[in-house]
């Protein structure tokens, strides 16, 4: 049996709204599909490990924003901050030094954490 063209047509418009939903579902509420899973990278003498995420709680704060995790060689965490950086536009994270991550992104521009004279870690 065959199926006329104009019926193929028809079996696709469905099928095109149904994609087109889960594209803006996908784009409008969760962000964007630039990043689902943490993105990390360890520092240059790789004694400490940088952790990117974005918050995925639709009822907190930081939903849709990337958040940074600093732990030290033992695992522990030593910083942790919601960076106010969206997951809309393409972000990514790398060490400068031992002592300076950098955080760049096309909405907020480059951002630097850093470690400061007291040992603590800085958003700057």
């Amino acid at each position: 049996m065959r199926i006329a063209p104009e019926k193929l047509i028809n079996l696709w418009k469905p099928a095109a709204v149904v994609l087109g939903i889960i594209f803006w579902y996908q784009v409008l509420y969760r962000g964007s599909f630039l990043h689902t899973l943490p993105q990390t990278c360890y520092s240059p003498d790789h004694q400490l490990r940088a952790t990117a995420r974005v918050g995925t709680d639709a009822n907190a704060h930081n939903y849709a924003e990337v958040i940074v995790e600093i732990y030290d060689s033992n695992g522990k965490q030593i910083f942790n901050q919601d960076t106010g950086v969206s997951n809309a536009m393409p972000w990514s994270i790398k060490w400068v030094d031992n002592t300076q991550l950098e955080l760049d992104s096309n909405d907020s521009g480059t951002n630097f954490i850093e470690k400061t004279s007291t040992g603590k870690w800085k958003l700057k």
